[in-house]
């Protein structure tokens, strides 16, 4: 009998081989759907994803799109499975709405599938976790933020719908899972802020047929410019989002999305409701025509486009251009910029005026998705590209399952260390890291261990390009997956995403 149960169960298998192949649900985080930095709270929709998968081995999916998540013991809807991405590192991930009657602190969350159940995974949940998603109108559905040119900025003084999750009870109370049919109200008003200023909150609801989305009313800016705006609610506030409002410019980083800049590091512009210079098809969202700055001494006056930054004592600064298209402008933030808020003048080929603004700090590490591994075999030098994944920046919106790669391909992983007697380097680019104190305040953290930054500093083949030299420890040999975090003066980088064999 037993001889007869095993052939069944291996001729099952090569039916269904994912009979053979299930594996118990295994949870690594739960995180709140509009931003990795929010908090959890009743109610909330959330991500939560299992193991990683790597360019070099197919995805592990411990989920499925059958699979039942509890949280407290109370069943949780879930709304969608998102496996992961074959060729890159991506998890696969449940979206979840937690369930509204729970009561804030500490619970745990079970994933469970034919497979089993996962191991309890703590979280902490909050009163309120407010995250915005974007904004919505008859015309525009799906919660879009302001993206700039050509068109999707907000109209001055125009009422603005926004999508958001996190904002607490309703009255009356609507069951996980369902929507109400209706715009029902929530108990709690929330604040919404532009600028630092409080402003009217013209309605704050559930969305009547949207599961856990809340829509909130307010009204635009008067006065065209480049502003930010965050939800509070209960003590509890949201993450800062741009909102352009008709013409402006909007300021990011050029090698990760967030906002502070550093002297002498490389930024981005993006237009908003004028073009920098007249495409090629009036119209168009392309980088056609461009004018291309000298790498390594950039001018000021690019395509009849200047850029001047004005620092927080007033002085302004003719920055040097590097890139001028339509659409954007890459810039070099001006040396000697004082830290803190500095204003961002951009005159355009026709001598429109667009006006943006910019945080300024000494150090504000960004690194791009591009290094380098140098390898030192038998005094011989050889250097391989390789392409990291590197992870999006703060505040980021998340409206389905966040990727670590931010849409990165990876090609030349994982990183063979090669024999003992081999010394390795990677050599990593990015931009505001160059005025770090001192080359002891730089630290590199590859999977859990401490590894030597040999050099951190300005490139000076390139403006505003910074480079840092690593020497990779022999302990990560086998290591698969490790997440590299670098930090300047106790401020971190994006974090980047390796593999070892």
């Amino acid at each position: 009998m037993r001889e007869i149960a095993v052939r069944t169960l291996l001729a099952l298998g090569m039916l269904f081989p994912s009979m053979l192949l299930a594996q118990v649900p295994q949870v690594l985080g739960v995180f709140n759907q509009g931003s990795r930095e929010a908090p959890l709270a009743p109610g909330v929709l959330a991500l939560v994803q299992g193991p990683r998968s790597s360019p070099s081995r197919e995805p592990v999916n411990v989920f499925s799109d059958t699979a039942t998540v509890t949280v407290g013991g109370r069943p949780a809807a879930v709304l969608e499975y998102i496996p992961a991405v074959p060729g890159e590192f991506s998890q696969e991930t449940l979206r979840v709405q937690l369930p509204v009657e729970l009561q804030p602190g500490p619970t745990t969350l079970v994933v469970t599938t034919t497979a089993g159940s996962s191991q309890p995974f703590e979280i902490t949940l909050q009163s309120f976790a407010p995250a915005p998603l974007g904004f919505v109108s008859p015309a525009s559905p799906v919660p879009t933020l302001f993206t700039c040119y050509p068109l999707n900025t907000a109209t001055p003084g125009d009422t603005l719908k926004l999508a958001a999750i996190g904002l607490g009870p309703t009255n009356p109370v609507v069951p996980t899972g369902t929507t109400p049919g209706v715009a029902v109200p929530t108990t709690a008003e929330p604040s919404i802020f532009v600028d630092g200023q409080q402003v009217e909150v013209l309605e704050s609801v559930l969305s009547p047929d949207q599961i856990g989305v809340y829509w909130v009313t307010f009204r635009a800016p008067s006065k065209e410019g480049s502003y930010e705006f965050h939800l509070g609610i209960g003590g509890t506030t949201s993450s800062r989002v741009a909102l352009p409002v008709g013409r402006a410019i909007r300021n990011i980083t050029s090698a990760w999305r967030r906002s502070p800049a550093a002297p002498e590091s490389i930024q981005l512009l993006q237009a908003c409701g004028a073009p920098f210079i007249e495409p090629a098809v009036p119209g168009s969202f392309g980088n056609d025509p461009y004018f291309a700055g000298d790498a390594l001494n950039p001018q000021t006056t690019l395509g009849r486009v200047t850029v001047l930054v004005t620092d927080a004592n007033g002085v302004g600064r003719l920055a040097p251009l590097l890139f001028v298209s339509p659409v954007q402008i890459n810039y070099l933030i001006p040396a000697g910029t004082f830290d803190g808020s500095a204003t961002v003048t951009t005159t355009n080929s026709d001598g429109i005026v667009l006006v943006g603004r910019v945080e300024i700090q000494p150090v504000a590490p960004a690194l791009f998705g591009t290094a380098l591994l140098v390898r030192l075999e038998d005094g011989v030098q050889t250097v391989q590209a390789v392409f990291p994944a590197i992870a999006a920046g703060e505040g980021g919106i998340a409206t389905s399952a966040p990727s670590p790669s931010d849409g990165q391909r990876f090609d030349g992983l994982p990183i063979d260390m090669g024999p003992e007697t081999d010394l390795v380097y990677l050599v990593l680019f990015g931009t505001g890291l160059r005025f770090g104190s001192s080359l002891a305040t730089v630290t590199a953290n590859i999977g859990g261990v401490d590894a030597t930054v040999a050099y951190a500093g300005a490139q000076n083949e390139f403006a505003g390009l910074d480079q840092v030299n690593i020497a990779l420890p022999r302990s990560l040999v086998g290591a698969g997956e490790a997440e590299l975090q670098l930090t300047v003066d106790g401020t971190p980088a994006n974090i980047m995403y390796l593999e070892f064999e």
